[in-house]
């Protein structure tokens, strides 16, 4: 038997990330369930899709009776939730859990633990440290290029590259690359390692909030990031990561500082007669401007002009808007730096004030 006293407001949120990882509609009923650990005056949770794990541990959990079990994920966030009232007892017996908050009473049929999938382990894992909050900015600002289904299943994810003592991380769907860099606190990691990290689980690790730092642990087949009380784990994609380098031009000669809000806000408002298929957008430099524009045949045309500082000769370079607007919605920065070379090349756009970040978005073929 197990019996435990939680409190409503302090376990919802921990409760709600680790159903994030569990596929509700599995065909395996234990894979539907949260696994629920009491050790003391601690709770562990643990959800798996066999793809990626976490394991959240919660402190100050009031547990009569230690014990472990698993619980239908969906239902029983859900009846936490709802409960009237901030106290809810818990108690399993065998193969039911009868809760209890106020005036409300529930019994749902549970599964041992015993058949719950293995949390992964690493004997002698590789591992550097950085900030959470870095990790975090870092991810906000590559999984934008990351690709979409349809597209090879390598670009599905983001590249962790450790090289020359820096942690890469980089993202590319082919019309977009995204590269955030950061050196580690500290590293037990050998130069030259690069994995691929699939979407998903960077996807939960945007959603917690922490100050603090995270490890960040590989092997041969998974990611491991300890996150305070979190552990979140993930397969790695099996597919080698092309070599990116190429692709970040370094013959642009042509130089625009452009306002970063805007830029946002002219994107905004000739989307009117952007085409949705193509996403057609035309930035137009002049001296000391930017003509922003979208045409839609039989439709009609909008056209915007915001202050540039640009200096060099006239140049007309199409792009598919939303990856432009994709990059400036992820910064804070005042101003964008935008370097050309023609209308054919691939734009390089990085933050003003910042070596840590750029994007490399490839054009359109011009129309007209």
């Amino acid at each position: 038997m197990m019996k435990f006293t939680l409190k409503k407001s302090e376990i919802i949120k921990p409760m709600n990330i680790v159903r994030n990882i569990i596929n509700t509609k599995s065909m395996k009923p234990i894979l539907q369930n949260m696994m629920i650990q009491l050790d003391g005056s601690s709770m562990t949770m643990e959800g798996s899709d066999l793809e990626v794990g976490i394991r959240y541990r919660v402190n100050g959990v009031d547990a009569e009776t230690p014990g472990k079990t698993t619980v239908p994920a969906e239902k029983f966030v859900k009846i936490i939730s709802e409960s009237p009232e901030e106290t809810v007892v818990v108690m399993v017996e065998e193969d039911k859990a009868y809760i209890a908050s106020g005036s409300a009473k529930f019994e749902m049929s549970v599964i041992p633990a015993d058949d719950y999938p293995e949390f992964p382990h690493s004997e002698e894992p590789a591992t550097l440290t950085v900030p959470f909050e870095k990790l975090k900015e870092m991810i906000a600002r590559t999984i934008i290029g990351t690709a979409v289904d349809g597209a090879r299943y390598v670009f599905r994810g983001i590249l962790f590259e450790y090289e020359e003592g820096v942690l890469n991380l980089v993202a590319t769907d082919s019309h977009i690359l995204a590269k955030a860099s950061a050196k580690p606190a500290a590293v037990s990691v050998e130069e030259g390692t690069r994995v691929v990290v699939p979407r998903k689980v960077l996807d939960e690790i945007q959603k917690i909030d922490y100050e603090g730092d995270v490890v960040i642990s590989f092997d041969k087949q998974h990611i491991r990031f300890d996150i305070d009380q979190i552990v979140l784990v993930s397969r790695l994609i099996d597919a080698k990561y092309p070599k990116y380098d190429k692709v970040i031009p370094s013959v642009n000669n042509k130089k625009a500082l452009v306002p970063r809000l805007g830029l946002l806000d002219s994107l905004r408002r000739v989307s009117v007669f952007v085409n949705r298929e193509s996403g057609r957008a035309s930035l137009q430099f002049g001296q000391g401007k930017l003509k922003i524009s979208a045409r839609m045949a039989d439709i009609g045309l909008a056209e915007d002009i915001i202050a540039a500082q640009y200096e060099d000769e006239e140049i007309r370079i199409d792009f598919n808007y939303k990856y432009i607007k994709d990059v400036l919605s992820t910064l804070e920065d005042k101003n964008i730096v935008m370097t050309m070379y023609n209308n054919e090349s691939a734009v390089l756009m990085t933050p003003e004030n910042s070596a840590d970040y750029l994007w490399v978005i490839m054009p359109l073929v011009m129309l007209d």
